[in-house]
């Protein structure tokens, strides 16, 4: 198949022969040469313009269909990139959620033995709340890994219960 500017150039060359043509035309008219030749020349050459005209019309519809078929597969891959992306993204935030959520459970753990540490809960109402030494005590054995925050949570939660351990046996001492 041509392209649009072989095409081009083979009008231009036609078009070149026939300005060339009529001008001889014009001459041979002026002196009264005999002229049919060159009329017929120039009669060929303006039909061959004109199928060349046809086939450059064509050849830029040609290439005006392989780019949008080019932007089309292009379009359908960054369709399918951004997809991919979105999935990923999606992922990530439900993953994020999760962690979120098991970091809260272990804040509200850390926070229920700090307040039996503080004496801000009464052992009375830390039984009520389902709050027991010995479960708070296990827990800090059971407790996920955050990336090496779970290790702190854990020390901080036994720390609290040690804490509220030794203040427990040192209140019960002053009593008997």
């Amino acid at each position: 198949m041509n392209t649009v500017e072989q095409v081009k150039q083979e009008i231009t060359d036609a078009q070149a022969r026939l300005k060339s043509d009529e001008s001889a035309l014009g001459n041979a008219l002026a002196t009264g040469r005999p002229t049919d030749a060159l009329e017929s020349r120039c009669a060929g050459l303006r039909t061959q313009l004109h199928q060349l005209d046809l086939k450059r019309d064509a050849a830029q519809q040609i290439a005006d269909d392989k780019q949008e078929k080019a932007d089309l597969k292009e379009a359908r891959r960054l369709t399918k990139a951004a997809e991919q992306h979105r999935a990923t993204i999606l992922t990530q935030g439900e993953k994020l959620a999760a962690l979120v959520e098991q970091m809260e459970a272990v804040a509200a753990e850390i926070g229920k033995a700090n307040a039996i540490r503080d004496w801000q809960i009464p052992l009375s109402e830390a039984h009520r709340l389902g709050i027991d030494r010995d479960e708070t005590k296990a827990a800090r054995y059971s407790l996920p890994d955050f990336g090496g925050l779970g290790g702190r949570a854990k020390n901080a939660v036994g720390m609290y219960v040690g804490t509220q351990e030794t203040m427990a046996q040192r209140g019960t001492q002053h009593l008997t």
